[in-house]
């Protein structure tokens, strides 16, 4: 794993510098990409509508596979200082907090409610995928309440995402029937979405038993041909030894911001996020080109529960895991959609 995604990092950004530590002040020598590994993380998430859920249409699946590493802003190189002052949320606060760097790479797939047909539903939502690769930058602040993140994703929509081999395959393998209607699919067009959001914890309190709770707030916006609008919401959290972080997430740009694990933790949350959609290609339909598309709804929610545990290990440079599983509930998308989506969230990080 660190030999594909290390030299991801590496051309990505050249030298890394060293993560925060207790070296006296003066200047440091020139860090390599490998001390991200001072504490980092990769993390796998599945997504599918199967999960706890019995359905196979819409949003069908995604997977997405990432790895952020913690650094310091004003020990990075001058490359990831001059373009972090391009990206009003990652601007001054940075310099005294936290800062992660790191890359991704996804597939997300959609289908229409029937998939037996070998000519779809023109009023159902069409044949999609999304085969993407991301930078991610974070900064959280010197008091760990506020944590902004951009994230850059290039890729490519239609059949050169590789939708049908890989729902199909996968089906082959499970001995399920083909979804047949992927000739009708979006067309190829390259995709660029630039994702900027601001997550601040409002509060913080934990009992002397270790038993506590926050609410987490999260706003941003998305940019691109690949999506466009608004999004906001709330994350309450209640357990055991809660983490400083932000929570697990869904596959949603910027991802969380896992920290070290010290020690056990167990906790639930509870979420939602109501978004303000402007543009979505996967009910829009191709920029350029005409193809197949539904009228989509402008405004949707989501409402998110969750199971979170956090242990710690000490297995060679490895330090922690954490495993999460989510049930998450999505309201209609467009206009005609018969019933809300419901699909379930499982992931998996490697804390170093």
């Amino acid at each position: 794993m660190k030999s594909f995604l290390l030299p991801c990092a590496l051309l990505a950004f050249g030298a890394v510098p060293q993560a925060r530590g207790d070296a006296p002040a003066g200047p440091k020598p020139a860090a390599s990409y490998a001390d991200l590994f001072h504490s980092s993380a990769i993390t796998l998430i599945s997504e599918n509508d199967k999960y706890f859920a019995g359905t196979d249409h819409h949003y069908t699946n995604g997977l997405k596979l990432a790895f952020l590493g913690t650094t310091r802003l004003d020990e990075s190189p001058a490359f990831i200082r001059g373009l972090t002052r391009l990206v009003p949320t990652l601007r001054n606060p940075a310099t005294r907090g936290d800062y992660k760097v790191g890359v991704a790479i996804g597939q997300d797939l959609y289908t229409p409610s029937d998939t037996t047909g070998a000519i779809p539903d023109p009023n159902d939502r069409p044949y999609a995928a999304w085969l993407y690769a991301s930078l991610t930058f974070q900064a959280t602040s010197p008091d760990a309440r506020t944590l902004r993140s951009a994230e850059i994703s290039l890729g490519m929509v239609g059949p050169a995402a590789l939708g049908r081999q890989v729902q199909n395959g996968f089906h082959h393998i499970i001995q399920d029937e083909d979804a047949m209607g992927w000739d009708h699919q979006l067309r190829n067009e390259p995709g660029l979405l630039l994702n900027l959001e601001r997550r601040h914890r409002v509060f913080r309190g934990e009992r002397p038993s270790g038993f506590g709770a926050d609410l987490i707030g999260r706003y941003g916006a998305a940019l691109g041909n690949i999506r466009t609008g608004l999004a906001a919401g709330p994350t309450l959290r209640l357990g055991w030894h809660l983490p400083e972080d932000f929570g697990a997430d869904l596959i949603r740009p910027g991802g969380g911001d896992e920290t070290p694990v010290y020690r056990t933790s167990l906790y639930f949350y509870a979420g939602s996020q109501g978004q303000l959609v402007i543009r979505d290609i996967f009910l829009d339909g191709n920029s350029w080109r005409a193809g197949p598309s539904v009228s989509k709804r402008p405004l949707v929610a989501d409402f998110d529960l969750g199971l979170v545990a956090r242990l710690p290990l000490r297995l060679g440079s490895i330090r922690g895991i954490q495993l999460a599983y989510s049930e998450n509930f999505r309201t209609r998308q467009f206009y005609g959609q018969a019933e809300p989506d419901v699909f379930g969230s499982i992931s998996m990080s490697v804390l170093f």
